[in-house]
């Protein structure tokens, strides 16, 4: 469950001043402020069973025989989590505080992340060599070779920030 918990705790923040901050779109948006610690604990819960969720979702659409259905599964998801946002937030008071780059700080070791780079990687050629062997599913090959590169430069940038912040 450290997975999860490094995946929820980017939505969370604690403020100079002791306040706990909800941040639903990262760097993108500005800070909820949640009233009690009891919503605390509720909230990250609930951001918690979302992730769960939504990774099943994913990982149970993905054997489907179409690849044009595992394309539009992104989507609905987004749009899911954007009203139930809009719900959760509209019970809160908004903060003038936003995540800044540096507050996201990789929570795991060097050598996990080093890890997750690497396998990454290993994915990316995988699927290119989905794609160039012409297996069928090309338009999934192509679908997996940017998501796997979207996650290699998520890695290392993670690497970077984690060199930066040893280096303070």
């Amino acid at each position: 469950m450290a997975y999860l918990d490094s995946l929820t705790n980017g939505y969370f923040k604690t403020a100079q001043d002791g306040r706990k901050l909800f941040l639903p779109w990262g760097i993108f948006g500005r800070g909820y402020v949640i009233a009690s610690e009891e919503d605390y604990e509720r909230l990250k819960l609930q951001i918690k069973v979302y992730a769960i969720a939504m990774l099943l979702l994913i990982i149970g659409t993905a054997p489907l025989e179409h690849d044009l259905g595992f394309l539009f599964i992104p989507a609905p998801i987004i749009a899911i989590y954007g009203v139930w946002t809009h719900y959760l937030v509209r019970r809160l008071q908004w903060s003038n505080e936003r995540l800044r780059l540096q507050h996201k700080t990789p929570r795991q070791s060097t050598g996990v992340l080093l890890l997750l780079e690497v396998a990454a990687l290993t994915l990316v050629s995988f699927a290119t060599l989905m794609l160039i062997n012409k297996f069928g599913r090309w338009l999934l090959a192509v679908a997996s070779i940017i998501f796997l590169v979207y996650c290699a430069a998520v890695f290392a940038s993670m690497l970077v920030l984690r060199r930066l912040s040893q280096r303070r």
